[in-house]
């Protein structure tokens, strides 16, 4: 990805109350998602390689004392992706490393890992990530996702404008059509 679109997201989600990931804040997000969701969900360790691979992909809101209240993740993708998201079975629960957009790689494509909120005010924060995500910093490439909760598929259905796609994967086209970054020409 772009090192300006990476640093864009990184703005914009402080924004917001959330902050790129550490390992601590991934590990406790997994635990959370594992509670919340169940076993089908990426392993620690490849939610660990994914975001070292891109190097922001994964965003935690904490309260005041501390304790994690909200994340988002999103995984930025490069054009070989392509073809798995169009057959409908990319691998959401082990991308491989060919298909991650890097620092530095244009992204063609981001999908939406995960999104959870404990508070009102953490899940309105990471709902809102997921929208800026979606309309600022990746506003010019298609967004796609699978949903794991029914709350999740309403979010994607009636505020980020998702369709069924494929292979459970729901999609949504570029935000803006212009072709056109929020940011201008890649750094």
């Amino acid at each position: 990805m772009p090192v300006n679109r990476l640093l864009h997201a990184r703005q914009a989600m402080a924004g917001l109350g959330l902050r790129l990931a550490t390992g601590e804040d991934i590990a406790e997000a997994h635990a959370l998602a594992a509670h919340m969701v169940g076993p089908a969900i990426a392993s620690l360790e490849v939610m660990l390689r994914v975001q070292a691979h891109t190097g922001c992909t994964c965003f935690a809101m904490r309260s005041a004392e501390g304790r994690l209240i909200g994340a988002l993740a999103v995984i930025p993708l490069s054009a070989r992706a392509g073809p798995s998201l169009a057959r409908g079975d990319f691998d959401g629960l082990s991308p491989p490393d060919a298909m991650l957009a890097g620092p530095g790689d244009a992204a063609s494509a981001f999908y939406g890992w995960g999104m959870a909120g404990l508070t009102p005010r953490s899940r309105a924060a990471v709902v809102c990530g997921a929208m800026r995500l979606q309309r600022e910093i990746y506003g010019d490439l298609p967004f796609y996702a699978r949903a794991a909760t029914s709350e999740g598929e309403r979010v994607l259905h009636d505020r980020m404008g998702a369709r069924a796609h494929v292979g459970g994967l729901v999609s949504a086209a570029p935000w803006r059509t212009d072709g056109a970054s929020a940011l201008g020409k890649a750094a």
